[in-house]
């Protein structure tokens, strides 16, 4: 991965501001479809100043794609904290991790999903795609750690697991969309929608 020096040495608030700028417009219109004028008028940056940083959009885009893997990785560990843990109680678990990642970079999740799905080529050309997919790999065994035993028989796991998804990834689009103020009412209603869950589809206890 290429060093962009120039734009390490910012202040880490002005770099951050730059990021989430990229984030915001790349997760909203995509790669080809954000022109540099767009991200220096979010980032309330000159084109020169860009260029200066990252010399192209594409080296800003590689970067961005690099910086939100690897924030990913270290704040969302998928991992449960404890050995068979059930999976009503894994749910609002990791749950927790992306929604205290989106409160920090909102767009985050939305930019990675989107970049990987359209532009995995260029990605990969660049050798941008490895550190990601690694993570990806090792998160496809979690599911083998997490105990479904308690999931009335009538539910199998792979369409149980197919509703969290969508409900996860339909409740990243929707936080962002809504104003701050009503953040923390779509937090509880997530965790209301999580209790839910586990009184219609966990078995009852004897």
């Amino acid at each position: 991965m290429k060093q962009f020096v120039n734009f390490e040495k910012l202040p880490e608030e002005k770099k951050i501001k730059i990021i989430n700028a990229g984030l915001e417009l790349f997760s909203q219109y995509g790669y080809d479809q954000t022109p540099t004028d767009l991200i220096v008028k979010k980032a309330q940056i000159s084109k020169g100043a860009l260029f200066l940083y990252f010399e192209n959009k594409e080296n800003f885009f590689i970067y961005l794609f690099d910086y939100a893997s690897k924030k990913l990785i270290n704040e969302v560990n998928p991992n449960p904290p404890q050995i068979n843990m059930d999976i009503f109680d894994y749910l609002p678990y990791v749950t927790k991790q992306k929604i205290d990642l989106l409160s920090k970079c909102p767009y985050l999740m939305n930019f990675v999903m989107k970049a990987y799905e359209q532009n995995y080529q260029l990605l990969k050309d660049k050798g941008g795609i490895d550190f990601f997919e690694n993570y990806q790999k090792q998160a496809s065994f979690i599911y083998d750690k997490i105990d479904f035993t308690t999931l009335k028989e009538d539910i199998f796991k792979e369409r149980f697991l197919s509703w969290v998804t969508m409900i996860s990834q339909g409740f990243v689009q929707t936080y962002i969309q809504f104003p701050s103020q009503i953040h923390d009412k779509l937090i509880n209603d997530l965790y209301a929608l999580f209790d839910q869950l586990k009184k219609s589809f966990r078995k009852e206890k004897l």
